[in-house]
């Protein structure tokens, strides 16, 4: 007497392109021996079901069994099923029919993310590592079976996979793929990271891969300053900035800056150190303040955390002892009557400097000369003029010279000086001879007339001859 357990057999979820194994117990229950002389599969599935042990016929014993392999081979995703039929000589039950079923299905594979661009990134060295996560979304394994990499670059990039391929994954579970690119030339990159797997409805998936090779990981801009010309020594400079992009892909961890050459101590700047993101800036303020007079020549230094120059900033600029010139220097007014007032001169101040000054005072050693118009308010710009005035009304008799001084904002001295000059006439007095003769009567002062003195004595020397000669001439007979 035959008897089958289980009496059917249900293989599951089965992905397409795999094999599930279930055993089926045929047991002789009765007194004499059971001949099983065959098996066969029918149904529109049929084919994706097989024994593997199919050595029919076979003699079993009474109290006996026979363990058949039932192998389901799933050929498309969906459900399948079939009938086994077990033909023995059982009078009473000589064929006994097994039903088989299963679920063939496709693991689901996700790749993310699609495409990695790595931006820009240094010849002859190696990029930091990007990741593609490999995932099995379907119900059953997946074999991932090759990774690899192809196109025009393909030799720049570098890949590195966890397992040893081709692996199966299982139903939630992930695979990592590590990737950089190393760039041999300046340059677009392009490659393709080619994944292929044995899930139906993606054997193959592919991750498109990019990158720039560039000389200079950083962009700086301005490469050069100049702040023209300064006041030396307390002058400064206007700041003058400098954008610092990080044009790579990656971050970038910076050193703080460092100003070296002949100058670099008239030279200051804000600091940097810290991280710039990929495609970020930082901005650097940057002044000039001239230790001394003399040209100024300096370098900024970018570099990296690792102490390597990543790019240069030329500094440039000039200290002037004096940046205020005066047109004239020296004024002279000449001889003017006491207390009456000259006619005014003027003086054009120029600003040699290359940013704008301010002048703060002015100061007169000698009371007799009178400043005006001298604008302590308003800044001179760059390469600008104002103009002031100065005029002269003596309170003394004699000559008088003087000197003018002005100061500019934040000087501790005056930064340039005037000589003045004029004579005092005194016109009601009795004249006197320059030449320290005395008097000489009379209201008029011949200030300036050498040899007063002589010239009179002479004139009346001739006077006298002359009548003595005309007396002479009378007495003639």
């Amino acid at each position: 007497k035959v008897a089958i357990s289980p009496p059917g057999l249900s293989f599951g979820a089965v992905a397409v392109g795999m094999s599930a194994t279930l055993d089926l117990t045929v047991s002789n229950t009765g007194d004499g021996p059971l001949k099983l002389t065959d098996a066969d599969f029918g149904g529109a599935d049929s084919t994706q079901f097989s024994l593997t042990n199919d050595n029919l016929p076979q003699t079993i014993a009474p109290g006996g069994q026979l363990v058949l392999k039932v192998k389901y081979t799933p050929s498309s995703v969906g459900g399948a099923s079939a009938t086994l039929t077990l033909t023995s000589d059982d009078p009473k039950m000589p064929m006994l029919v097994v039903l088989c079923s299963g679920n063939g299905t496709s693991g689901n594979v996700a790749v993310a993310p699609s495409s990695i661009d790595w931006g820009g990134q240094m010849v002859g060295n190696t990029s930091a590592t990007k990741t593609v996560t490999v995932t099995n979304n379907g119900q059953s394994g997946l074999m991932l079976l090759s990774a690899d990499l192809s196109g025009a670059n393909a030799i720049e990039f570098s890949k590195m996979t966890a397992g040893t391929w081709p692996l199966s994954l299982d139903p939630g579970k992930t695979e990592k793929i590590d990737l950089t690119v190393n760039p041999k030339l300046v340059g677009n990159l392009v490659a393709t990271l080619n994944i292929t797997t044995d899930a139906v409805s993606a054997p193959l998936v592919k991750v498109k891969l990019s990158a720039l090779g560039v000389s200079k990981i950083l962009a700086i801009s301005p490469a050069t300053l100049d702040f023209g010309s300064i006041k030396a020594p307390g002058g400064m400079s206007m700041e003058q900035v400098v954008t610092i992009t990080n044009s790579g892909g990656d971050p970038i961890t910076l050193a703080d800056l460092k100003i070296t050459g002949p100058g670099a101590s008239s030279f200051k700047t804000s600091g940097l150190s810290g991280v710039i993101a990929a495609s970020a800036s930082k901005t650097v303020n940057v002044s000039f303040a001239p230790v001394s007079g003399g040209d100024f020549t300096a370098t900024i230094e970018v570099a990296n955390d690792k102490s390597v120059t990543l790019g240069t900033v030329a500094l440039s600029g000039k200290g002037l002892s004096k940046v205020l010139s005066a047109n004239p220097t020296t004024l002279d007014f000449g001889a003017i009557n006491l207390k009456s007032n000259s006619a005014p001169q003027a003086v054009t101040l120029t600003n040699l400097g290359t940013i704008s000054i301010k002048l703060m005072s002015q100061a007169v050693n000698d009371s007799n000369f009178v400043v005006s118009g001298l604008d302590t308010t308003n800044a001179i710009a760059a390469g600008a003029t104002t103009t002031f005035s100065v005029g002269f009304m003596p309170l003394t008799a004699g000559l008088h010279t003087g000197t003018i001084s002005i100061t500019i904002a934040g000087g501790a001295t005056p930064e340039l000086t005037l000589t003045a000059m004029g004579t005092g006439v005194d016109s009601s007095g009795p004249m006197k001879d320059p030449n320290g003769g005395g008097n000489t009567g009379g209201g008029c002062s011949l200030a300036g007339h050498r040899g007063w003195s002589q010239v009179a004595g002479a004139a009346l020397l001739g006077l006298a001859l002359l009548g003595v000669a005309r007396t002479r001439r009378r007495r003639q007979p």
